[in-house]
């Protein structure tokens, strides 16, 4: 399996990492996922890197500028986890 994480925070994210909580002023929730609570799995490499390619273009609308990769993954090695919120 694979899934998308951040490089600096080795945290993971699902579709709904990024969301935009005030238009007027740019405001993002960021949020990513510690284990299986909240992380999307993807059974192949492309499907990941079609999630990828969106979440970029909301990193870049957010300007967090977060380093995003595609990991493998054993879902069954991770922690139950929790989220982790940032805004920004």
């Amino acid at each position: 399996m694979y899934a998308i994480q951040d490089r600096e925070t080795k945290t993971y994210l699902s579709d709904f990492s990024f969301q935009l909580v005030d238009e007027g002023k740019n405001k993002w929730l960021y949020t990513t996922y510690i284990g299986l609570i909240g992380t999307r799995f993807y059974a192949s490499k492309q499907n990941a890197e079609k999630v990828l390619n969106m979440l970029q273009g909301y990193n870049e609308q957010s300007g967090l500028h977060r380093k995003l990769q595609i990991v493998e993954v054993e879902p069954e090695q991770l922690i139950t986890g929790d989220g982790v919120f940032i805004y920004s």
